[in-house]
């Protein structure tokens, strides 16, 4: 028994791998006059939902999507879509789709989008029509369609673009000053002749001219240092270093995010950035407060 309890796991655990690599196993099933949408999930297996108001005798799945059509109705899996035409609706890749009338994303109606010039564009998820772009299923009310461009990032997940008046964090828009100029850096900052930017806000008083992103928290420019786009007083610019996990120093002090670490010996001060610990002359540190040593530090 233990043998074939074995094998059992193994072929499930086999066939679910092999449906998340080939997304084969979303699938329908009709049993009864009634059709349910298949799915696998790692907790329960094979999961059945049955699709309220489907026809069995006319329901079809729509080839490289997940949408499908009865003679009445739109589905995306086990949704339908409200007031969607199934006698002309398309689906645009996978998760969007659209009928003589709207656009669709999933099951979602996308407000505003003209579905004769709607498409996706290479960088997903964004998609344009003749009026307006738009992230996943939200218009993002372009000021200026000619301008309008995405900006390139480190971060595959950072979903920036601007116009010539505003630039854009996902769907939401916000005031720029130089169109031109205006440029990403890393961890969320952006800046352009005028402003530096954090996300959606302004870091007042930065310099975009000498601003550095030096870390994941921190930032400088000629007169100032900045703990995620706020200016710390009392810093000492010039010798000021990002050590890595939350540390940092300059020739007065250690700092563990933005607070002293009283004691702590800059000159000495060492951070091992794989196990965030810190070590000066006196002692290691774990989260800024002094620790044992012992097995930490070799």
């Amino acid at each position: 028994m233990k043998i074939n309890l074995q094998k059992t796991a193994v072929y499930q655990l086999s066939v679910l791998l092999l449906c998340i690599l080939l997304s084969a196993c979303n699938s329908t099933e009709i049993e009864d006059g009634k059709v349910y949408y298949v799915s696998w999930n790692e907790g329960s297996g094979k999961v059945k939902t049955l699709i309220e108001g489907a026809d069995a005798d006319t329901y079809e799945k729509l080839s490289d999507s997940y949408y499908a059509i009865d003679k009445s109705h739109v589905f995306y899996q086990s949704v339908m879509l409200d007031g969607a035409d199934p006698n002309s609706f398309k689906p645009i890749g996978e998760d969007y789709g659209k009928d003589a009338r709207s656009v669709y994303r999933y099951a979602e109606k996308i407000p505003g989008a003209d579905p004769a010039s709607f498409k996706l564009l290479p960088d997903k998820p964004y998609a344009k029509d003749r009026n307006d772009y738009y992230f996943e299923a939200k218009p993002l009310q372009v000021n200026d369609m000619n301008s309008f461009r995405l900006l390139a990032s480190e971060n595959m997940y950072d979903y920036r673009a601007k116009d010539k008046t505003h630039y854009y964090i996902e769907s939401k828009k916000f005031l720029l000053a130089d169109y031109e100029s205006f440029t990403l850096l890393r961890n969320g900052f952006a800046l352009d002749t005028v402003n530096v930017y954090r996300l959606d806000s302004i870091v007042v008083g930065a310099d975009p001219q000498t601003f550095k992103v030096l870390s994941d928290e921190w930032a400088k420019d000629r007169s100032a240092c900045y703990y995620y786009g706020k200016a710390i007083a009392g810093i000492d610019v010039s010798s000021f270093e990002a050590l890595g996990a939350s540390y940092a120093k300059d020739k007065n002090n250690v700092y563990f995010n933005y607070w002293i670490m009283e004691g702590a010996d800059p000159a000495t001060i060492k951070v091992n950035t794989t196990t965030f610990v810190a070590k000066d002359r006196s002692g290691c540190y774990r989260d800024g407060q002094k620790i044992d040593c012992k097995g930490l530090w070799d």
